[in-house]
């Protein structure tokens, strides 16, 4: 049979490597001229070893709870994978606030944030927010078509929650202009949050990336084609 396949990501790749294996003649189109849609993968050069750097643009991590069948295709196409860091960092240029979720240490990494009653806030907000978002996924229906934004500001969260936590976690993931997410479907970003382990202080999935970068699983979808 001849099968074409419009797409060149994951889907499409990983469609075109099943068919292809059953028998089919595949034909894949993409928008782009090179297979893996949001995969890239480019080389910077190391300073001092001129050793060159594989540096991933698009799909960077992964978790074997929410990545089940990306996982066993990675297997059966024995892509070489390695244990990676997801921590997320906020830098506010116009306070200067920093902060970072990885750790307690990091946390309050600007000391003075210990003794900020607004800084304070800001993390009480988040621990409310994340018990309230597993709370309002046991009912999708009473979400509805919630924007993220309706979300927040009916419970009351804060500017320095939006500005400081939300916006900058949700819109880095997602991959999303930041001001685009005031428009964003509450449901969905929520569901992906509590899939991937974000709505909690220990409740997040060890990661997982390809070494070498996502181009070694895409070399190996497509040399048989």
């Amino acid at each position: 049979m001849r099968t074409a396949i419009i797409g060149t990501g994951i889907a499409g790749l990983g469609t075109a490597h099943f068919l292809h294996r059953a028998g089919d003649e595949v034909t894949c189109f993409g928008p782009e001229d090179y297979p893996g849609g949001h995969s890239n993968t480019v080389e910077a050069i190391e300073p001092g070893t001129g050793r060159a750097l594989p540096i991933d643009t698009g799909f960077m991590v992964f978790n074997r709870v929410t990545y089940p069948h990306l996982c066993r295709l990675f297997d059966e196409l024995k892509v070489p994978l390695k244990r990676t860091d997801m921590s997320f960092a906020v830098k506010d240029a116009d306070t200067g606030l920093e902060w970072c979720g990885s750790s307690l240490n990091h946390l309050f990494a600007q000391r003075k944030n210990l003794f900020s009653p607004r800084f304070i806030r800001m993390l009480l907000a988040v621990n409310r927010f994340n018990k309230e978002a597993v709370a309002a996924l046991k009912d999708d229906a009473a979400l509805g078509r919630e924007s993220l934004a309706d979300f927040v500001r009916r419970r009351g969260y804060g500017e320095d929650f939006w500005n400081l936590y939300l916006v900058p976690m949700s819109s880095a993931v997602w991959s999303t202009p930041p001001e685009k997410m005031m428009e964003f479907p509450a449901s969905s970003l929520l569901r992906f949050f509590h899939n991937h382990g974000f709505l909690g202080l220990h409740t997040q999935h060890p990661w997982w990336t390809v070494d070498g970068g996502s181009r070694e699983y895409v070399k190996r979808l497509v040399a048989p084609f």
